[in-house]
């Protein structure tokens, strides 16, 4: 097996966990951004609605994160085309041609992930996004 082979293969285990995530958390969105609001509500309740603010920035956004996952859809190429199960085993994989490495294209509308979540003066640094 082949450096470009398992390349190949990379990506499509990472396309078909893309898919699979994209495609439960789509079937669980209403009960994802329920269970973030009422750990939202706990959070300000024990903490006297003294970050009322904060909780509600960063409840609106994960809820904006959870939608723009459930947005994304499937990636998995049709089948026939190049690299797609089903494909003739001459086709090239896409990326694998002698074109070099394919950049990624633009990102459909509607498709922006949200913004990382800044700090407000006086809050803790957060981890960045992944």
């Amino acid at each position: 097996m082949d450096r470009d082979e398992i390349t190949r293969q990379g990506k499509q285990i990472a396309n078909d966990l893309k898919d699979t995530v994209s495609s439960k958390v789509s079937e669980n969105e209403g009960t994802i951004k329920g269970t973030l609001g009422k750990a939202a509500r706990w959070v300000d309740e024990k903490t006297g609605g003294k970050y009322s603010d904060q909780i509600g920035k960063a409840e609106a956004k994960v809820g904006d994160g959870v939608g723009w996952v459930a947005s994304q859809g499937s990636s998995t190429p049709e089948s026939g085309t190049p690299g797609a199960p089903g494909a003739s085993a001459a086709d090239p994989a896409p990326g694998t041609g002698s074109t070099g490495p394919s950049t990624p294209g633009p990102t459909p509308p509607g498709s922006t992930p949200p913004g990382p979540i800044t700090p407000d003066d006086g809050e803790m640094p957060r981890p960045p996004q992944v």
